[in-house]
């Protein structure tokens, strides 16, 4: 099955939820072995975008560009994701 980052991204809460539900024991299973691999490519997500608001925050010193950096650094990095 392929998934796009940004799928992953808008139901990892979903699943979490999911997750704590009482389910059968293989569904449980499977599933928790699906949120597992899902997790490790939602970190390198993270530790990616973290580094660009790093390196953006060093360029622009401002809170307010900051935060408008990290919103307009978060949309194109999901529009090139997405892709």
């Amino acid at each position: 099955m392929k998934l796009k980052l940004k799928d992953i991204l808008q139901n990892a809460d979903s699943l979490r939820k999911l997750l704590n539900k009482d389910l059968p024991i293989k569904t449980a299973y499977r599933l928790g072995k699906l949120s597992r691999a899902l997790q490790a490519e939602l970190d390198q997500f993270n530790f990616t975008r973290n580094e660009l608001i790093k390196n953006m925050a060093e360029k622009k010193m401002g809170n307010i560009r900051l935060i408008l950096m990290t919103k307009l650094l978060w949309e194109i990095l999901i529009k090139k994701l997405s892709s």
